[in-house]
């Protein structure tokens, strides 16, 4: 998210049902803030992604389904396991 734009978005999200958190300590590669997202209802993946992505300051979503992976690495209490498609 860009910097300037992190109430507006944190505001959105949270009209949408989400709880955002700013990852503190933590900036993307740009040097933009991260905002974690909590309690979203994502059932649908796709408009979801675009809904957000289509936010003033939104840089990128981190829920990758109109590109989706081949291969996701989960990790749990268990250890980690690979989910293919």
């Amino acid at each position: 998210v860009i910097q300037s734009a992190l109430a507006s978005v944190e505001r959105e999200i949270e009209g949408i049902g989400g709880k955002a958190i700013l990852r503190e300590g933590f900036t993307t590669d740009n040097g933009h803030p991260i905002l974690d997202v909590h309690d979203l209802l994502v059932d649908e993946p796709d408009q979801l992604e675009t809904t957000i992505n289509n936010l003033p300051g939104v840089v990128e979503v981190g829920i990758f389904a109109r590109h989706r992976p081949k291969r996701v690495l989960v990790g749990g209490s268990d250890g980690v396991y690979e989910l293919e498609q």
